[in-house]
């Protein structure tokens, strides 16, 4: 199952970069391509986010195992 997952995340990512990316998607959808400055802003947040939610996954694993 997660590799069906996974692969279906994948293809959803690449439909998403080939609307960004490919000059006849970017005039049907009206999209424009994303900048270098834009993708690391991109890149800071989403590493932000991951490293947010593990901290919180320990910390609170942290605590269950504190409380028994």
């Amino acid at each position: 199952m997660f590799q069906t997952t996974s692969i279906a995340h994948w293809r959803c990512g690449a439909a998403c970069l080939c609307t960004i990316y490919v000059p006849a998607l970017q005039w049907v959808f009206r999209m424009e391509p994303i900048m270098p400055m834009e993708w690391l802003r991109i890149v800071l947040i989403s590493v932000t986010v991951v490293v947010a939610v593990v901290l919180d996954g320990r910390l609170s694993l942290e605590g269950a195992t504190a409380q028994t």
